[in-house]
C-alpha cells in the first residue's frame, strides 16, 4: 500500500520499510537521487534508533549504524572531492551566486530529501538540491517569494546539510512522542 506524503520527488511506491511492524514506528527516511549524464540512480535508507537500512535500485538492502549515515551517504555520491568531504558548514560571506558557466560545467546533480515519518501523520519533508561542477558544489536555495538562486558552496556543505536535515527530523520526531507522552 501506497503511503501518503509530501515528498514532490515521490515515485508513488511505498518506500517507507519493507517490515510492516517497522513502518508503525516513528523514524527518519532520505532518498538521496543522484543524476549524472542521462542516468538518476535513488537510494533510500531508513533509520530507526542506532540502525539503519540502505536500500538502491537493483541492490539488496544493507543494514548500517545510524551513526554511519555520513559515510553510508558518502558512497553514493560522485567521488569528487568537494562533494564528499566532511561535515563542514559554509559561511554567509563565501557563499555567492554561480556564474553562467555553471550550466555549461554542471556534471552531476543530487537531491537529497529527509522526511520525519510519524506513523498516522502527514511528512515533515527537507527536500534539498546541489549541482555540480569539476571542482564547484552549488546549492540551489528557494527564496521565501518563490524565486531560486544557486549558490556556491564549500566543501562539506552536503554533508553538514544532511547532518542537520537529519537531527531536525529527529528533534521533530521526539517531540511529536513527547506530545503523544510516548518520550
Amino acid at each position: 500500500m501506497t503511503q501518503p506524503t509530501n515528498d514532490p520527488t515521490h515515485d508513488g511506491t511505498d518506500d517507507r520499510t519493507d517490515d510492516p511492524a517497522a513502518a508503525a514506528l516513528p523514524h527518519v527516511a532520505v532518498r538521496v537521487s543522484v543524476t549524472s549524464g542521462g542516468t538518476t540512480t535513488r537510494s533510500d535508507l531508513v533509520l530507526q534508533g542506532s540502525r539503519g537500512t540502505l536500500r538502491t535500485e537493483g541492490r539488496d538492502a544493507v543494514g548500517f549504524a545510524s551513526g554511519a549515515l555520513w559515510p553510508t551517504v558518502r558512497g553514493l555520491l560522485p567521488t569528487l572531492p568537494h562533494v564528499v568531504a566532511d561535515p563542514a558548514v559554509s559561511r554567509p560571506e563565501d557563499r555567492r551566486p554561480a556564474g553562467d558557466e555553471l550550466l555549461v560545467t554542471c556534471g552531476h546533480a543530487i537531491t537529497v530529501v529527509v522526511a520525519a515519518r510519524m506513523p498516522g501523520e502527514e511528512d515533515a519533508v527537507a527536500v534539498r538540491t546541489w549541482l555540480v561542477s569539476p571542482d564547484t558544489l552549488h546549492g540551489v536555495v528557494a527564496g521565501p517569494d518563490g524565486s531560486t538562486a544557486v549558490l556556491t558552496e564549500g566543501s562539506g556543505a552536503l554533508a553538514a546539510t544532511l547532518e542537520w536535515d537529519v537531527a531536525g527530523a529527529m528533534d521533530h520526531l521526539v517531540g511529536r512522542l513527547r506530545e503523544r507522552g510516548a518520550a
